[in-house]
């Protein structure tokens, strides 16, 4: 049995639990920077949205 997955959106033109990819990309499309992850749980969905998002200077600090 192949499990569906949960897509979490924390940054997009809507924001939430999606359970299509259909619906994830509705949500994210077009907006910049957005912050979206796909899960076989929700739980993990869950968590991922409750988790602080990794700042934008922190990212620059990556790159350099």
């Amino acid at each position: 049995m192949v499990k569906k997955k949960v897509y979490a959106v924390r940054a997009g033109h809507r924001t939430g639990i999606f359970y299509s990819w259909s619906e994830c990309m509705a949500a994210i499309k077009g907006y910049s920077k957005p912050d979206f992850c796909a899960f076989f749980e929700k739980e993990d969905a869950v968590a991922f949205m409750n988790a602080k998002p990794p700042s934008d200077k922190a990212e620059e600090e990556k790159k350099s």
